[in-house]
């Protein structure tokens, strides 16, 4: 006899059922939880944080931290240093324009007052920039604070220079129309009563003013290298309606021609008297011809 005949049941191999129809098998996806834990009381279960979620939120947690941190120091390091110096530059605005009105004036006394108030207003604005400096190896913002120190420096040597012309000028200043302590015009000395005795007195004290020409011009030298370097093209050529990149240059060539003016103008200076009397023989040698003829 063969098997077929005996009826014996065959092995299912695909972990059939025997004598079940076979049905299309549906697969589940294992849930893969390592580890669980309670939380509560509640009772409820929830998967273990994986590691590389731990060092995600830590790296967040860090980067928020030092973008914070970089905002304090700027706020801290740049922002209050910039703002106290605005602020002593604007007092330092109000002492410039006090002391080129008593200029304007002609007051003699003011303006020596005047002098102090600006240089003391300097020195605090100095100060508060010397805070700010270090920002020079700031890119693009460096230029900007460089062209501000060169200005500072400019600045106390042209005070400097203002200040040794009012003391070489103040024994002369009757003659040159300056206004006295009481606010009025100083009347000229009884040595200088026309205008060619004020003449002949200023040509003939012009020497003695030889050793203050040096020192003004020495200040004026520092002037005209400090301001020289003062980039004019970083700058926009207007800035609500205010010409600012001319209005720099204008006044680096301005400082240029003074000190060479000054540098040029000594051997007048020197000879002033010699020259002044040539000239007022040439007159008087002029004067006798024209009479007899």
């Amino acid at each position: 006899m063969t098997a077929d005949e005996i009826n014996i049941p065959k092995i299912a191999l695909n972990n059939e059922t025997p004598g079940v129809q076979n049905e299309s098998s549906v697969l589940v996806p294992k849930a893969n939880i390592e580890e669980t834990h309670i939380e509560g009381g509640g009772g409820r279960l929830q998967p273990k944080m994986e590691a590389g979620d731990k060092k995600g939120n830590g790296l967040l947690i860090k980067i928020s931290i030092g973008f914070m941190a970089l905002i304090l120091f700027i706020l801290v390091a740049i922002g209050m240093p910039a703002f106290l110096t605005y602020q002593k530059g604007l007092v330092l605005y109000k002492s410039v324009k006090d002391l080129e009105a008593a200029a304007k004036a002609q007051d003699l006394t003011k303006i020596k007052s005047q002098i102090d108030v600006t240089n003391k207003s300097l020195a605090a604005f100095k100060t508060s920039y010397l805070l700010l400096s270090w920002t020079k190896i700031v890119p693009y913002l460096g230029g900007y604070v460089s062209d501000l120190g060169h200005g500072v420096n400019a600045a106390q040597a042209g005070l400097d220079a203002g200040t040794i012309v009012i003391t070489a000028i103040e024994p002369y200043s009757d003659l040159l129309g300056f206004k006295g302590a009481n606010g009025q015009q100083i009347a000229p000395t009884d040595g200088a009563k026309t205008a060619q005795d004020r003449i002949d007195f200023v040509v003939k004290s012009l020497p003695s003013l030889l050793p203050q020409i040096d020192k003004i011009s020495g200040k004026m030298k520092v002037v005209e290298n400090e301001v020289s370097q003062i980039n004019a093209e970083r700058y926009p050529i207007q800035f609500k309606g205010i010409q600012v990149r001319s209005s720099i240059k204008t006044g680096q060539e301005l400082v240029n021609q003074a000190s060479t003016l000054l540098v040029n103008g000594k051997p007048v200076i020197e000879n002033a008297p010699t020259y002044w009397e040539w000239t007022r023989r040439g007159h008087i040698f002029y004067f006798f011809k024209t009479t007899k003829s």
